[in-house]
């Protein structure tokens, strides 16, 4: 039984080393992380303003940054993707643009992830201020 199951792997790593690679469609990864970020943005910024919005009742400030934040974010997203959806078809597999990609990618996710942190410990930051006085 391990011989078959051993032989059976080996023959799908074959198979998957014999297929020819596909070039990257850049227009379409972008579009992929763009979508996926946006959720983790989403997901990310609801759970930190709410623990922010639990924490002082009262506050109307957190709810006006999630909606400002939102608004701002995803048109900011989507101005990236579209900037990638304009490359023409022959162009958008060519690997010269792998760099340009990866820049992009790397602004992306630290935008979704790192904003809502960022904004959530600010916002904290100015209730407890604001408290203070």
């Amino acid at each position: 039984m391990g011989k078959a199951f051993f032989r059976l792997s080996d023959q799908i790593i074959r198979r998957k080393r014999a297929r020819p690679a596909e070039p990257a469609d850049w227009r379409k990864r972008i579009s992929d992380h763009v979508a996926a970020a946006l959720l983790v943005y989403a997901f990310l910024q609801i759970i930190v303003m709410a623990a922010v919005m639990q924490s002082h009742q009262a506050a109307f400030l957190p709810y006006v940054v999630l909606v400002l934040l939102v608004a701002g974010v995803i048109p900011a997203f989507r101005k990236v993707e579209r900037w990638w959806e304009r490359l023409d078809d022959g162009v958008s597999t060519d690997s010269a643009w792998e760099h340009r990609f990866r820049r992009d990618l790397r602004t992306l996710w630290i935008t979704a992830l790192g904003l809502p942190v960022f904004v959530g410990a600010s916002c904290e930051a100015g209730l407890a201020i604001m408290r203070w006085v």
